[in-house]
């Protein structure tokens, strides 16, 4: 019995320090007039490794990307008549949670072609 519990401890630790190496980006996207763009997709890349996970935003225009490796990230929005936003060379470090904003501004995406490249199709079928 005893042993089975130092077995268990040991596990529950090795969990709990795993989760700690571990980062998340949130925040909110906006328009020019501070209304929150719901549906927008945010794409974060972390180019060392080539992952890439993504997102839409909630119909109060926040994201949020948990469980990411500590590392420099670049992160992108996109959403229907509105320009595309990038922020580059975004450090996340162990156990932190990184506020990053978008606002967005009025207009046609004119972003890199990465990615899909027809970024309304792509936010249509929500990938």
């Amino acid at each position: 019995m005893l042993l089975r519990r130092i077995a268990f401890g040991l596990l529950m630790s090795a969990a709990l320090l795993a989760q700690g190496e571990r980062g998340t980006f949130n925040g909110t996207v906006l328009d020019a007039s501070g209304a929150a763009v719901a549906g927008a997709l945010v794409k974060v890349l972390n180019p060392a490794t080539g992952v890439e996970v993504s997102s839409a935003t909630t119909e109060a225009g926040v994201y949020r990307m948990p469980a990411l490796s500590a590392g420099t990230y670049r992160i992108s929005v996109a959403a229907p008549g509105f320009k595309g936003a990038i922020r580059d060379n975004i450090v996340l470090s162990v156990a932190q949670t990184l506020t990053v904003d978008f606002n967005m501004e009025v207009g046609q995406y004119t972003g890199p072609q990465q990615g899909p490249r027809n970024i309304e199709i792509a936010l249509r079928f929500n990938f």
